[in-house]
């Protein structure tokens, strides 16, 4: 994934929250990409399964990297347009216009923090996923490998081992 921009434009809410939509994507196609993770037997020898998951857990770690670094970003000039607001409104109590900007800057903020929870469970969810995912192909491995034992064979390695 190419990385955004470093400075995000804060300003717009819905194009704030499009970003992290368009940035989750790795996220919501986990499942997929671990099911491509991991070849068939008649792939075994023809994909580094080991590289492949290694390039995702790169991969995942820096798209949660990214977003938290933007996320963060965004919630400071927020915070710093609220400051400044708040500041003018106290030598400025009559101005309804004012009131009304730092109302919407103060509701977006609150927006973009919440952001930050939204974050934890996706992340969490695809560290989870991929967990279970490891887990579970290194059930079917070890099964191939017993199979392959008591009937003679040997099976290479899938190599998921320096994975989890």
């Amino acid at each position: 994934m190419a990385a955004p921009n470093s400075h995000p434009n804060c300003e717009d809410f819905a194009e704030f929250q499009e970003l992290l939509r368009v940035m989750r994507t790795i996220d919501d196609r986990i499942v997929h990409e671990l099911n491509t993770t991991v070849p068939t037997l008649s792939f075994v020898g023809k994909i580094d399964a080991s590289q492949t998951c290694k390039d995702l857990h790169q991969s995942l770690s820096e798209a949660h990297e990214s977003r938290d670094r933007i996320i963060k970003s965004c919630i400071a000039q927020t915070s710093n347009v609220v400051k400044t607001l708040q500041e003018e409104r106290k030598k400025s109590l009559e101005d309804i216009a004012l009131l009304k900007r730092l109302r919407k800057e103060q509701t977006k903020l609150k927006l973009m923090q919440s952001e930050l929870n939204v974050e934890e469970v996706v992340n969490d969810r695809s560290w989870k996923v991929r967990r279970y995912f490891m887990n579970a192909a290194e059930l079917i491995i070890n099964h191939r490998k017993v199979n392959d034992i008591s009937e003679g064979r040997v099976s290479p390695d899938s190599g998921l081992q320096s994975c989890k």
